[in-house]
């Protein structure tokens, strides 16, 4: 059985969010037409696709094969829309965008490519800095947007943030952990365990924010600003750590297997945004390229967050 876009949209959704109430609104669908499509999908591939549980959905191992083809699918008919388009309303100018490391690793190169194909028209010029010379430099006019992790509350008033990704975060072990046993983890299991801390971004404030609301604080055996340091420290089963699926991979650099599995306490998403001066109208060009980004989300790990743009 061939299936169609909009089951794999559906797929996707429901693989990002977790939820069938999340994806059957993010796909602007009824629960039951969502929960038919993913059914029709399964019985037309013949395996699982997710686990069923009270709390949630989790994807088999099946699951997280077809959702690396179903994202690169849905991204090459994205591209091919934008390519073949008769008449676009093309932007054109130059836009500079500061950015963070986690941007940099995640949406750079293939924003960079959504733009020179979409707006061949539009210079770009992209520097990567840290979230707060990334806001300096953009209410200094330096730059006219920026892409970061946004902090839960943005002391910058005069920053318009538009929402592109929310991500959850969710615990990552090896495949053999102790923690896979449990039938619900909660922070206290975590803390109990040796602990690979990223240190990149906004990533160590925000987990020292709700380990501290919990009362509790990991028990840090690494801390890194590699990623993939993290991911093999994680896949060798030497630690386990916290983060969001927009950066999850199951499987290291060398080899090493990752699992992920949701945490009972809550702990925030990570939200990634694109920021504006308020102050200052969007060029056609700026606009052009956060409708791209926003766009470029969808095929993203983390889920989406719609918001409208002010008038330019």
């Amino acid at each position: 059985m061939s299936f169609t876009l909009p089951q794999l949209r559906h797929f996707v959704a429901a693989a990002e969010t977790g939820r069938i109430s999340r994806a059957a609104e993010h796909c602007n669908i009824a629960q039951p037409s969502l929960s038919t499509s993913l059914r029709n999908l399964e019985d037309g591939l013949g395996v699982a696709l997710f686990r069923r549980e009270a709390s949630g959905l989790y994807l088999t191992a099946e699951g997280e094969r077809l959702l690396r083809h179903a994202k690169h699918i849905l991204s090459a008919v994205t591209e091919a829309t934008e390519d073949t388009r008769a008449a676009r309303d093309l932007a054109a100018g130059e836009i500079r965008i500061a950015v963070t490391e986690t941007v940099s690793g995640f949406l750079v190169p293939a924003l960079l490519r959504q733009i020179a194909q979409a707006l061949p028209s539009v210079t770009v010029q992209i520097v990567e800095f840290e979230r707060r010379e990334a806001e300096d430099r953009l209410l200094a006019g330096e730059f006219d947007l920026s892409i970061a992790i946004l902090m839960p509350q943005s002391e910058r008033r005069r920053l318009v943030h538009d929402v592109l990704i929310r991500s959850r975060r969710q615990l990552w072990t090896c495949l053999d952990h102790p923690l896979l046993e449990k039938e619900a983890v909660s922070l206290a299991d975590v803390a109990a365990c040796d602990f690979a801390l990223l240190d990149m971004d906004e990533h160590v404030s925000i987990a020292q924010g709700y380990w501290a609301e919990h009362g509790l604080a990991p028990r840090i055996m690494f801390r890194s600003k590699s990623l993939e340091c993290i991911r093999s420290l994680v896949g060798q089963g030497s630690g386990v750590t916290i983060l969001s699926d927009f950066v999850y991979r199951a499987w290291s650099h060398d080899g090493g297997r990752i699992r992920r599995r949701p945490l009972r306490d809550a702990v925030p998403t990570m939200d990634i945004g694109i920021a504006y001066k308020a102050d200052r109208p969007l060029t056609p060009s700026a606009r052009s390229v956060v409708e791209l980004a926003r766009r470029l989300s969808m095929t993203s790990a983390g889920r989406p967050a719609a918001g409208a743009l002010p008038p330019g």
